[in-house]
């Protein structure tokens, strides 16, 4: 039987890729690249229908909504403008995660509907239901962003962001849409060399990761003298907040590897991929709505930062509008100068609401404010803070063979410099520091419960 599924997958594999992926994915494809140099008149009519259709269609078939709005005076023909948008009630995790039957589609058959999960802040999933043809949609806006760096998708690359099916001890793995696919549980010190022989086996063009996972393949290319060897054209990271030593560490490892990071999130509400001319993020107006709110609930200004809430255009199953994600963001200028798209831009994506740490005096920190430029984690080859009281952080290290008393000094100097005088830091060393499921690495193991960032404007 498993030479016969191998057989099929390879008669599958030899078929264009843009044939496997689907009419949908083309589809979307073909509307992007005409719609995302449209006029920003052109583009605020488009959404303003789609957000009026996604709302007539939650009220009558989403019970949840039904209810929402009606305790909330409003009914979909009320929605003329986006003022009158911004008159709806918002959606929250808690909302939905503990009222899924209420918020999830009454008309759509179950043949159609696949259950979606998320690792929630506090270890518990949020789930949630999409339809089939959510992972084409989700793929046509994503490559299509890839492909303003000249990527194509019949591109040979490799994937470092989980494992895969199939014996533990295994390291690579052929994949989908001619990639393959590294184990990012196994990459170490130690099985490097296999990993650096493998990539300069295949010559792929391109390395899709998440930041963690493409900045510890940096550190060990650093570490092995191989700046520049591995000659990946273009390096794709997401799927996690992307920290300025992460970037640095990867453009020193892969001097010549186009670097491209987008803001996104599982519940596929706003997409925000960089721009090509720059490192600033574009908010692709026709994935969903994006909103940036203060702490008064209304849209900041340029130059502001605040909390991202997104209305998904494709997310019909368990509709997300007006959701909040509490990730926070600095919200730029409406259209790009670099590249001429008029869509709105952010400054940066400052991080999530649980990558904060809290100190005894209720200060938020954001953990992208903790930046290591320096030579401060030199002698360490991972670390996680951990909190699990207000103003008490414990970081976890894993040491390098030159880790001694002095780097523990070090380390716990330059990090209280950033902390500040109501923080008690705690550090110590592990044998082990374990990712995600996902494969993902979480650099806080956040305990408390954060429901709101009350300094927005002065922390960050």
């Amino acid at each position: 039987m498993s030479a016969l599924r191998s057989h099929l997958r390879n008669i599958y594999l030899r078929f264009p890729p843009t044939w496997r992926v689907g009419r949908r994915y083309r589809n979307i494809r073909s509307f992007y690249d005409s719609a995302q140099w449209w006029s920003r008149e052109k583009i605020e009519a488009w959404q303003l229908a789609k957000i009026r259709e996604v709302v007539t269609r939650a009220f009558l078939d989403v019970p949840g909504y039904q209810q929402l709005y009606r305790e909330a005076g409003v009914v979909p023909a009320d929605i003329r403008t986006f003022s009158d948008f911004r008159s709806l009630p918002f959606t929250t995790k808690a909302l939905l995660r503990d009222n899924l039957r209420d918020f999830t589609s009454r008309s759509i058959p179950k043949s159609r509907l696949l259950y979606s999960t998320t690792g929630g802040s506090t270890g518990i999933p949020f789930g949630f239901y999409i339809l089939r043809e959510n992972p084409r949609i989700e793929e046509g806006f994503m490559h299509s962003a890839w492909s303003q760096t000249g990527w194509k998708i019949s591109d040979l690359g490799v994937v470092l962001r989980g494992g895969f099916k199939g014996p533990s001890s295994r390291l690579f793995d052929l994949s989908k849409h001619s990639r393959y696919a590294l184990s990012v549980y196994h990459l170490s010190s130690a099985t490097y060399p296999e990993y650096r022989q493998f990539v300069l086996k295949h010559h792929p063009s391109f390395l899709h990761a998440y930041p963690s996972s493409a900045a510890d393949l940096a550190a060990l290319v650093i570490e092995n003298d191989d700046i520049g060897q591995i000659a990946f054209e273009t390096i794709f990271v997401g799927s996690e907040h992307l920290y300025d030593w992460q970037k640095q560490l990867i453009k020193r490892a892969f001097p010549n590897a186009h670097l491209m990071h987008w803001y996104g999130h599982s519940e596929c509400a706003i997409f925000a991929p960089w721009c090509e001319a720059s490192e600033r993020f574009h908010v692709c107006p026709f994935y969903g709505h994006c909103e940036v709110l203060g702490l008064d609930d209304k849209e900041v200004g340029a130059g502001v930062v605040g909390e991202l809430v997104g209305s998904s255009f494709w997310m019909q199953a368990t509709p997300f509008i007006r959701y909040r994600t509490l990730d926070y963001a600095r919200k730029g200028v409406d259209g790009c100068k670099g590249c001429g798209r008029r869509f709105q831009m952010l400054d940066s994506v400052e991080g999530r609401l649980r990558e904060m740490v809290v100190s005894s005096g209720g200060r938020k920190i954001a953990m992208a404010s903790i930046n290591m430029h320096d030579t401060t984690f030199d002698e360490v080859a991972q670390f996680r803070f951990v909190q699990d009281q207000q103003g008490i952080i414990e970081l976890l290290i894993l040491p390098k063979a030159l880790y001694n008393d002095s780097s523990m000094e070090k380390i716990h100097r330059s990090i209280m410099e950033k902390l500040g005088e109501d923080f008690i830091l705690r550090i110590r060393k592990v044998e082990r520091i374990e990712r995600l499921g996902s494969g993902k690495h979480s650099f806080l193991d956040q305990h408390l419960e954060i429901d709101r960032y009350d300094r927005l404007e002065e922390q960050l």
